[in-house]
């Protein structure tokens, strides 16, 4: 048993016994819900410490479903070896929205997660089958970095080949031209990288319309952290 279930018992051993002054019983009481909030306070700790024990900010989440391919409550779609979280469902009872629930906010599953890999599987057809069939998944993501980039163009295009998930309006970069301003200026930018918004605009069509006219273009890019071997 731990120290704090111990000590109540003690405590209403003694109440029980009438052998606890109203001063003592007040102390003992004290006791108990500091030792309590220490405990809490040490879970949490250790909880949050799961997300930052690997250098690649990855982290643990398991999902049961509890009927044959009920769905998780988010929209994934397959970008550079991984799955990525486009979107998510918040409706009460979903999967996604329970577990978020009784996570700290460090652990809560959120649109732009990459899953890389499920139930130990790595191949993208294969964790794809995982997240629409399997009854429990047990998942290893990652959390983008975010980053801005700024590219002055000089009379050049952007040079960016762009690769749209038209169902949740994500915009991926797919290449880059080595002659255009991307690329020449030596801008932050690589190809699957996740163009989040340009000058502080985030609709699809702003995006679009930003990068092809705007002779600055401020770029709010969302990459991948790099695995770190096991």
């Amino acid at each position: 048993a731990s120290a704090p279930q111990a000590n109540l018992r003690q405590l209403r051993s003694c109440e029980a016994a009438g052998s606890v002054s109203s001063l003592h019983r007040r102390a003992m009481w004290l006791a108990c819900c500091a030792e309590m909030q220490t405990k809490h306070a040490v879970e949490k700790f250790e909880l949050q410490q799961t997300l930052v024990e690997d250098s690649d900010d990855s982290f643990s989440a398991r999902l049961q479903r509890r009927r044959p391919f009920e769905p998780l409550g988010m929209e994934l779609e397959a970008v550079g070896g991984a799955l990525i979280i486009v979107a998510m469902q918040c409706t009460a009872n979903s999967l996604v929205h329970m577990y978020n629930a009784r996570m700290i906010p460090a652990l809560q599953l959120q649109a732009g997660d990459y899953i890389v890999h499920i139930n130990g599987e790595t191949d993208i057809g294969i964790m794809a089958d995982l997240a629409r069939s399997a009854m429990a998944l047990d998942m290893k993501l990652q959390r983008p970095k975010v980053h801005n980039v700024s590219v002055r163009r000089r009379g050049r295009p952007l040079g960016l080949t762009l690769r749209f998930v038209s169902a949740s309006a994500c915009v991926f970069v797919a290449s880059l031209a080595v002659d255009g301003a991307a690329a020449m200026n030596g801008a932050d930018i690589a190809e699957e990288d996740r163009v989040l918004a340009v000058n502080g605009l985030t609709s699809l069509p702003e995006i679009v319309t930003e990068l092809a006219t705007s002779e600055e273009p401020r770029i709010a890019i969302a990459r991948r952290p790099r695995l770190v071997p096991a």
